[in-house]
């Protein structure tokens, strides 16, 4: 067998063409664009949302389900993100 090569010539990882029939197929995109769209938001949506409930005071989350916030601005008075140009980073 040559270094770097599976039993089956693969590379060593398998075969990735035909995987196996009892495992589900793997889906694609991030979680958190998965979630949203699950919910109807953007994965961004998600990001902060996750911020807010991980950093933030239970009255931002509260204040973002009653809709008197939106959840980016919650996220940003939770902390752990900067104000640029409009648009929110996770810092």
């Amino acid at each position: 067998m040559k270094a770097g090569k599976g039993q089956d010539g693969s590379g060593g990882r398998g075969n990735k063409k035909n995987p196996p029939e009892n495992l589900p197929e793997g889906s694609t995109g991030d979680s958190r664009d998965q979630v949203g769209k699950a919910f109807n938001v953007s994965g961004k949506s998600i990001d902060y949302a996750t911020k807010v409930i991980e950093q933030g005071i239970p009255e931002l989350a509260q204040a973002v389900e009653e809709g008197r916030m939106a959840s980016r601005a919650a996220a940003i008075l939770a902390g752990g993100m900067t104000i640029n140009n409009g648009a929110g980073d996770f810092g």
